[in-house]
């Protein structure tokens, strides 16, 4: 364990420090990639470990950016502050989502919580002293203790670290006692509770920690912006985030989304960004040939593909020491 410590503080101390020296743009495209790969592990922790289908990402994604905007501009109240009360705010929505769903599965949880997303989307865009004129709000400025404002760079590099922190906590709770009752959950639930598993208890803990995770995603992927954007927070936003899991794959730990973001939203963003019209055909395209060549997900594959040249490496490594 101490090794995989020190592996992931080496990465990420190695990726801040990447994302600190690349251009302007490229450390926008990276910190969107580390807000939207937050996003994505808490999609699957309720999807590819609970079991639990549900498409309201978007929403939350919305609705998470537009309370931190609200509370520092409306409220006055300072950034970590309002950072703060915006997540305990997801954290409790997500628990009532989950008892308030707690007798519903499948494609019906999937349009109930599709039925949150037009819900938000009616109300962002709708002017009221919550969302402004329904066009979006501004990003206000951040302030720094000895003076300052936070600038873009620092917002993606901030983006990146936390990322990786958030990584490592839920691939710690994947495999702690809540992640083998979610998956208890996702096999059989009748099952889980006969063995003393907490059904309305997981479940809805399942719901907060997405719930969280979408909203800590939103918070910094609109302060990257610098806006948010009512319009983009509906359908279109949930089926690409259910996309990017599909393609890195569900239920491990958080390759699966990590790999899903950055193929489907890096690889197009950083080399492909002069094909204009045809982007769509480009990432339609490269979804394909992810979910041809490996059906389980591009993670599932990597690992498949680790493991048998690791065991070709052994073989001739015991073949040269006879």
């Amino acid at each position: 364990m101490g090794v995989r410590v020190a592996g992931f503080l080496v990465g990420a101390i190695g990726l801040c420090v990447a994302v600190s020296v690349i251009g302007p743009f490229d450390q926008f495209i990276f910190g969107e990639i580390a807000a939207i790969a937050i996003v994505v592990m808490g999609l699957n922790v309720l999807m590819g470990v609970a079991g639990l289908f549900s498409v309201a990402s978007a929403a939350i994604v919305g609705l998470g950016a537009t309370a931190s905007f609200f509370f520092i501009v409306v409220s006055g109240v300072p950034f970590l502050v309002a950072v703060l009360l915006t997540l305990i705010a997801a954290w409790v929505l997500g628990l009532l989502l989950g008892l308030v769903t707690l007798r519903i599965s499948g494609i019906y949880l999937a349009i109930v919580t599709f039925g949150m997303v037009e819900a938000s989307s009616a109300i962002l865009e709708s002017p009221t002293a919550f969302s402004g004129t329904g066009f979006g709000l501004e990003a206000p400025a951040v302030g720094l203790p000895g003076g300052g404002s936070v600038t873009g760079a620092e917002f993606a590099v901030a983006a990146c670290a936390i990322a990786v922190v958030v990584g490592v906590v839920t691939t710690r709770m994947v495999r702690s006692r809540s992640g083998r009752a979610w998956r208890a959950l996702k096999v059989e639930p009748a099952a889980a509770e006969l063995a003393g598993v907490h059904v309305a208890w997981y479940r809805a803990n399942a719901f907060a920690y997405s719930t969280l995770l979408a909203c800590l995603g939103g918070i910094l992927q609109a302060f990257l912006v610098s806006a948010t954007s009512p319009s983009d927070y509906g359908a279109t936003l949930a089926i690409q985030h259910l996309s990017y899991l599909v393609t890195g794959g569900m239920g491990g730990g958080v390759l699966g989304p990590a790999a899903g973001v950055l193929l489907l939203f890096g690889v197009p963003n950083l080399f492909a960004r002069g094909l204009g019209i045809y982007g769509g055909i480009f990432y339609g395209s490269l979804m394909l040939l992810a979910l041809t060549a490996a059906p389980g997900g591009v993670a599932a594959a990597v690992r498949v593909v680790g493991v048998k040249t690791w065991e070709a490496v052994r073989r001739v490594g015991l073949g040269s020491a006879r």
